[in-house]
């Protein structure tokens, strides 16, 4: 199985020259704003979403799950809603993209790969297995099921 982190080459923490740039093949953007993922997320083709417990309680976790059923109603969909972060994959003609939605907006993550390394089956497979190893995320919930084809604006 290949692990997650492994189908980038770089990890880069961008600057604003770089970010104005785009992001280059094979590399994840780490610590960048909401608003930088926002300009990205309607412009690929997001396919997969998964709703992480990071800063929740018990309690909010619960009131996050049981909220999901309304989603379905939405038009237009603000994924912070939740109340925790969004993990979601994507994708666009040659390429498969990664974006994490930190919670607290200032910390999110974006990156993109060559389709060529890995099919969409097993991407989702080592996906969900490196959430489940991640020592930062004590629960995770598959919304892409719950989500299915959205016809509005997607944002955090």
């Amino acid at each position: 199985m290949i692990n997650f982190c492994d189908l980038f080459y770089e990890e880069e923490f961008p600057s604003h020259n770089q970010m104005a740039e785009g992001i280059p093949e094979n590399t994840v953007y780490s610590y960048v704003s909401s608003t930088y993922v926002n300009g990205f997320v309607n412009y690929i083709n997001p396919f997969y979403f998964v709703l992480v417990k990071r800063y929740s309680d018990d309690k909010e976790w619960e009131k996050c799950i049981e909220s999901i059923s309304s989603i379905e109603k939405e038009y237009h969909l603000r994924l912070s809603k939740f109340g925790d972060d969004i993990l979601l994959l994507g994708e666009t003609e040659n390429n498969w993209w990664y974006i994490w939605y930190d919670n607290d907006v200032s910390d999110c993550c974006i990156g993109k790969f060559e389709k060529s390394k890995i099919s969409k089956d097993d991407l989702i497979e080592c996906f969900i297995e490196w959430i489940k190893s991640n020592d930062y995320i004590s629960d995770y919930y598959v919304l892409s099921n719950k989500l299915g084809k959205h016809n509005g604006w997607l944002t955090f």
